[in-house]
């Protein structure tokens, strides 16, 4: 059966990946659903709930709501705590039961809004579209919404650095530290959805960069809209750092072969991996697969579904794999696991590990393929 998965578990869904982009904001977020999804992203989806709770709320879909339609009973839900909470925005997020009624979230969040004069937007999520795929559209949502003329001093805007793209906070904190050394100032963020901060900042930016495949059509609509150059990069370390300031210059992006070491995950950290290990320890032939909704176009390959991951990893092609340690269950030709946890993927379930931007997790993983620091 196409998509079953045997050994994987499944991934961080779009409704995950919205609700994650407006979990450190001045919005409020609503799951419309039976308590299942929203303690799903509460318990696994979001690395930052158990250290700072934010305003993400369920519906508490009941069996009798969704065979009677009663709609009334979700609008008099979010309408008694948008008075008392008074978010700037609301977000109505979808889940599978709505999907498979037919709710006209949209058409009910038109009524919050009208109703409450609270800025209120539906997101009719399945549950079977891929975290990546939600946090892209509540970005450009933001965006869309929230972009305010200002005046331009200058500085970058970060849009795909939500949580879940990232494995934490503290992946954020280390990338900024590291464009910072490379002379990129990091001014504005969007996929920390903070609209009244953040968001309406990002029109005085002169460059923008897209961190993760979440934030490409957000940058996409900020460098047309705007007129600034934008690039895409994660900075891996002091090599990547280094190049990604280079091509928000106007620099060309380096091509680096695909190989005999395969990378699974989100293209554009992938890529980027891939960059800091050519150029900061003579380490090429990296093969980038995307594993999410392929959003953007840096991959060497799209893998859709757990037997297609399986079959390419143990196609002969490759001496080693870098992956959530979870993909090692697929690995039955002898490959070198290496382990670089991904929370969209496990779920956090292996914790602080998933440090991607430390100079120790990246020269491990060097030493490990092969190669020597430059």
């Amino acid at each position: 059966m196409r998509g079953m998965n045997i050994y994987l578990p499944p991934f961080a869904p779009d409704y995950g990946g919205i609700c994650s982009v407006f979990y450190g904001g001045d919005g409020m977020s609503v799951i419309h659903d039976a308590s299942g999804c929203t303690i799903n992203f509460t318990s696994y989806d979001e690395p930052r709930f158990a250290s700072s709770p934010s305003r993400v709320f369920c519906s508490q879909l009941r069996e009798l709501d969704a065979a009677l339609g009663d709609d009334e009973k979700l609008i008099s839900k979010v309408m008694t705590a948008a008075a008392e909470l008074k978010p700037r925005f609301i977000a109505l997020v979808g889940s599978s039961v709505p999907m498979l009624i037919g709710t006209d979230l949209k058409g009910i969040a038109r009524e919050i809004e009208q109703r409450s004069g609270i800025t209120t937007a539906g997101f009719p999520a399945t549950g079977i579209g891929l975290y990546d795929a939600g946090a892209s559209d509540a970005q450009l949502w933001l965006l869309k919404k929230y972009l305010k003329p200002g005046t331009r001093t200058g500085g970058t805007v970060l849009t795909g650095d939500d949580a879940l793209s990232l494995s934490g906070r503290g992946n954020r904190e280390v990338a900024v530290k590291r464009l910072g050394e490379a002379g990129i100032n990091v001014t504005a963020s969007v996929g920390q959805g903070d609209c009244s901060g953040d968001i309406e900042r990002a029109f005085e930016a002169d460059s923008v960069l897209c961190v993760s495949s979440t934030g490409l059509r957000a940058a996409e609509y900020l460098s047309r809209t705007l007129g600034i150059p934008m690039a895409c990069g994660f900075p891996m370390g002091r090599k990547s750092a280094d190049a990604i300031a280079a091509r928000l210059r106007g620099g060309s992006q380096g091509t680096y072969p695909a190989g005999d070491v395969l990378y699974l995950g989100d293209a554009v950290i992938g890529a980027s991996l891939r960059e800091e290990l050519a150029l900061g320890y003579g380490i090429t032939g990296i093969t980038v697969a995307d594993v999410f909704s392929h959003l953007s176009r840096v991959s060497d390959m799209d893998l859709d579904t757990e037997r297609a991951a399986e079959e390419e990893i143990n196609s002969g092609k490759y001496r080693a794999v870098i992956a959530d340690p979870v993909f090692g269950s697929l690995i039955h030709n002898g490959a070198e696991m290496i382990a670089l946890p991904c929370t969209p993927v496990s779920g956090g379930i292996y914790g602080k590990a998933a440090a991607l931007l430390s100079d120790e997790n990246i020269g491990r993983i060097a030493e490990k393929i092969g190669g020597t620091s430059k």
